[in-house]
């Protein structure tokens, strides 16, 4: 019976040797952003459907230019929205509107309207 116990005993000791540490949120969180953010500048198109009842009823085209993650430009491609531009530096960011005159500021608290958000593009 000694010899079970200590065996037991044993064996409980080294799996619990075993077991790995809870990663650390910040590391995580750097890998992750790593991943985001893996070259220093980067051109990617981006299409987002939207579907209504299960059939595709919009679809929005952008070209995206990225240098960092502090610099981005994106062009709008969708027929519907040619002429449009997205600039962010930054926390500020601007867009170009085809029937204004130069571009508008966009504040903080109209960043997350739309479909997608702008991080998300």
């Amino acid at each position: 019976m000694k010899t079970v116990f200590f065996t037991l005993a044993g064996l409980t000791a080294l799996f619990a040797a075993t077991i790995p540490e809870a990663p650390d949120a910040a590391a995580l969180l750097k890998r992750s952003d790593g991943y985001r953010n893996a070259w220093p500048s980067f051109v990617t198109k981006i299409k987002i459907s939207n579907f209504e009842a299960g059939k595709q009823d919009e679809e929005h085209m952008y070209l995206v230019y990225s240098r960092g993650s502090e610099r981005v430009y994106v062009d709008f491609q969708s027929p519907q929205e040619k002429g449009r531009h997205l600039l962010m530096l930054g926390d500020d960011m601007w867009i170009y509107l085809p029937d204004t005159s130069r571009a508008v500021r966009i504040t903080p608290l109209q960043r997350l309207t739309g479909n997608a958000s702008n991080g998300d593009v």
